[in-house]
């Protein structure tokens, strides 16, 4: 999936009904490269630190206890699925390779189908994401 980044022009939503401008928000929740790459890197790391309660550098770290690893999976499955970032670049932020990255987004996928737990601990982070770039969003126009 290739996303374009560009700016939203708060003067483009002159005089717009309220649906909208909700529908606009809803598109770019939809495709958030509206905000640049190192902010939903940063709110995709903030809301799995609130909900996971691990830090961005044990997820950055070495080590390898399953719960980290699981939390680094999911990382780098919102990674891919809200920036731009190619497996190589996400593969840097974690010092990990991009077979790695590849790897973790076919896992999270894979256990979202068969583990309801992890399902919904993924859902949950998710929500969390979309509220922060909406929050953003809502922020820069």
């Amino acid at each position: 999936m290739k996303t374009i980044n560009r700016k939203v022009n708060p003067y483009a939503f002159a005089g717009m009904q309220f649906d909208t401008v909700g529908g606009v928000l809803n598109k770019a929740l939809k495709n958030p490269s509206k905000i640049p790459d190192t902010t939903t890197r940063n709110i995709i790391a903030l809301a799995i630190e609130e909900i996971t309660e691990v830090s961005i550098e044990d997820i950055k770290s070495r080590k390898r206890h399953r719960y980290i690893v699981e939390i680094r999976q999911i990382y780098h499955y919102f990674l891919k699925n809200y920036t731009g970032y190619n497996l190589t670049a996400i593969g840097a932020l974690t010092n990990r390779d991009h077979s790695t990255v590849l790897y973790s987004i076919k896992m999270v996928e894979d256990l979202k189908e068969t583990d309801p737990a992890f399902n919904a601990l993924v859902n949950k982070i998710k929500k969390e994401i979309e509220l922060k770039i909406t929050e953003k969003l809502e922020i820069l126009i």
